[in-house]
């Protein structure tokens, strides 16, 4: 891993590498450097890069000296960054604050690239000379912002939304008076949905009520509005009748379920808004309660032994808790700053009490309006809501 410093004479190339500058998700990170009267809060600056937040809870709080640079090494461990990079390098203050980030970065596994516009003689030019690090150039910008295999951005929604009304009728007339009630267009797309659940369910039918409990969460998981609730709930109820079976459940309880987004996990943006939050431990708490790991029965058991350094799960029970791709850098994360802390492989993963993950998981909700309960030890309460049955009546002819 090395330091190097390259001259970008153009202003243009640094506005173009910031404005386009990626994310940790790109392996390369892009911080612009600012005076700075102490040296915590230049390191505080490369966190922001990162992804950490000022107007978050705890984020003004402080650990002790080098908790910061902790953090940064912790995360670029945690992400596999490639590079950092620090544009306008010759603002810093004291040129010699960049020597415990440039061991940071290199603890990390990555290459720190720092960058100015200037040539001039002066405190970082002399720094940088007595360091062994002459002035490059011909460094293009774009490969210091995004990683070649970059992410591809995110598809738009196509076609018509979903209406957010739709009838409020029994299962046997609904489909029916949903095609009476609603414009032709509106209609269209909610038998779209409808007929897709209704297959669905008619080639595996649940034939008890705990198999349709988890029927009907899977098929809720990714529906965000009131409409496509009742669409699903009743195309399960008229495949299951179809089948020989009669499914009861409270519809309203599923729709306050939908509205306040307690019927589905994290998905990939909510679970990267997280590094709004400079101390892993947090994100990391939260999206263990996401993959519905409760404190006392769970978190506090878990040991640094029990998480492997590429971020996965050991132990009997590691199958029983599954994560999305975007949540395993947290847990690298946070094992690398337990680590760097000094614990073994007895000690806690997460070195906090019952009531601080509590916290955090309700601070994490409401800071960045993310879906789910706030009850960490009732994750799956609304599914207990819908007092759900299933009663066999005879398969229909």
């Amino acid at each position: 891993m090395t330091t190097s410093r390259y001259l970008w004479a153009d202003p243009a190339d640094h506005s173009r590498a910031i404005r386009d500058a990626g994310t940790v998700d790109d392996g390369v990170v892009l911080s612009v450097v600012r005076p700075h009267r102490r040296p915590y809060t230049f390191h505080q600056d490369v966190l922001a890069a990162i992804g950490a937040r000022h107007d978050v809870r705890g984020a003004t709080a402080r650990s002790g000296a080098g908790r910061e640079l902790a953090l940064v090494e912790s995360w670029l461990a945690g992400y596999r960054v490639d590079t950092v990079v620090l544009a306008h390098a010759d603002m810093i203050g004291v040129p010699a604050w960049i020597g415990p980030v440039a061991d940071a970065v290199e603890a990390a596994g990555a290459d720190l690239v720092l960058v100015s516009d200037d040539s001039a003689d002066g405190p970082f030019a002399d720094w940088c000379d007595a360091n062994g690090m002459p002035v490059e150039t011909g460094l293009d910008p774009s490969l210091c912002t995004v990683r070649a295999s970059g992410h591809e951005p995110p598809a738009e929604r196509a076609g018509r939304p979903f209406p957010v009304h739709v009838p409020r009728a029994a299962f046997y007339v609904w489909r029916a008076r949903a095609r009476d009630t609603l414009p032709p267009a509106d209609f269209a797309v909610v038998d779209r949905l409808y007929r897709s659940v209704f297959a669905s369910v008619v080639a595996d039918p649940p034939g008890d009520a705990d198999t349709a409990t988890r029927t009907i969460a899977s098929l809720l998981a990714d529906k965000t509005g009131p409409g496509e609730c009742v669409t699903v709930v009743r195309a399960t109820q008229a495949a299951m009748f179809t089948s020989g079976f009669f499914l009861n459940l409270v519809t309203n309880a599923a729709l306050a379920a939908v509205r306040a987004n307690e019927h589905r996990r994290l998905d990939g943006h909510e679970i990267r808004s997280l590094r709004a939050y400079a101390e892993p431990w947090v994100g990391t708490a939260v999206l263990l309660h996401d993959a519905g790991m409760e404190y006392g029965a769970n978190m506090s058991r878990l040991r640094l032994r029990h998480v492997t350094p590429d971020g996965t799960l050991t132990g009997n029970r590691r199958d029983a808790w599954t994560f999305h791709d975007d949540a395993i850098p947290f847990l690298r994360a946070q094992r690398h700053l337990r680590v760097l802390e000094g614990a073994g492989p007895d000690d806690p993963f997460l070195a906090r009490s019952g009531r601080d993950v509590a916290d955090a998981v309700r601070w994490a909700r409401s800071d960045l309006n993310l879906s789910g309960t706030a009850h960490a030890s009732q994750p799956d309460q609304w599914v207990k809501s819908l007092r759900l049955t299933v009663t066999p009546v005879g398969r229909s002819r």
